[in-house]
């Protein structure tokens, strides 16, 4: 049975990356297996707030999934290198200028300064946000969660 679960608060943890968005251990967020809704944890939030989140996570574990941010280097990096192999473009000179680029310094943010060509980094986004998406899935699945994206 398909579990409805809001995509854009989904995806805010699932795609976010710690090395450019520093996080406390106690930031951490979960999926409520019956509902689809989602449980947080954060240090800038009341202690209050926060003792509540963990008195449900503990009073039924098996209920909660605690949703993984997405790792720098194997997984953001992985989908730049997946998108400069991809058909993003029918034009074989950007695409070889593209991946040039990112081969001088490996780092998104350089390649993203270097590359004077807004649409490069527009598709690349997209191709981004498909990536990230298909890999929550992924994740979701291997947990034993069908999910139904709204929103």
């Amino acid at each position: 049975m398909a579990l409805r679960i809001f995509r854009e608060l989904f995806m805010s943890q699932f795609a976010l990356d710690p090395s450019y968005n520093p996080l406390e251990p106690e930031d951490k967020a979960w999926l409520d297996r019956r509902s689809g809704e989602m449980l947080f944890m954060d240090s800038s939030f009341e202690e209050q707030h926060n003792q509540w989140v963990l008195e449900q996570i503990t009073a039924d574990p098996e209920c909660f999934l605690e949703i993984p941010h997405t790792d720098h280097v194997d997984d953001h990096h992985a989908i730049l290198r997946e998108f400069l192999v991809s058909a993003w473009t029918e034009d074989e000179q950007r695409r070889v200028l593209a991946a040039d680029i990112y081969d001088v310094g490996h780092s998104i943010g350089g390649w993203r300064k270097q590359m004077d060509d807004k649409d490069v980094w527009d598709a690349f986004v997209s191709f981004r946000e498909a990536a990230l998406a298909e890999r929550a899935t992924v994740f979701l699945r291997q947990h034993g969660v069908e999910p139904e994206w709204w929103g």
